[in-house]
């Protein structure tokens, strides 16, 4: 599942949240122009080539494990190991239009189920349903 995904699942669940006239957000949502052309223009920054960028936690989040088991799962030669900023930054991180095959060879491995990759969206949709608009 890469960030496309997980966009388009929050833009439907909160599109569905504003269709609803029982909703607490459709009753309590007013947005100026000036709040659409900025979230319009945090949807064009949220899909520029550098937000494609995972981290530790960010994979951890994907996977439904601890930092701890993603940096095992490197050390272990499970998943590859992330590269690395020219700029210095030390961090380990991973494209996500390159988790695919990550996604992959975990099933292949025994270490994921299918199903468990498809709760990254059940994730979001759980903490969307649960944050008080």
């Amino acid at each position: 599942m890469d960030n496309r995904y997980i966009i388009g699942r929050i833009l439907i669940h909160i599109g569905e949240k504003l269709c609803n006239p029982k909703s607490k957000l459709y009753n309590s949502f007013v947005l100026s122009n000036e709040q659409l052309m900025t979230c319009v223009a945090l949807l064009k920054v949220a899909s520029s080539p550098q937000t494609h960028v995972l981290y530790i936690g960010d994979m951890a989040m994907r996977y439904g494990v601890t930092d701890r088991t993603i940096r095992n799962w490197v050390h272990d030669g499970i998943i590859p190991r992330g590269k690395k900023h020219d700029s210095g930054d030390n961090r380990d991180y991973w494209l996500s239009h390159d988790l695919a095959a990550v996604d992959e060879s975990l099933i292949r491995k025994g270490v994921l189920k299918r199903s468990q990759l498809k709760s990254a969206d059940d994730r979001l949709k759980k903490l969307l349903d649960n944050f008080k608009w």
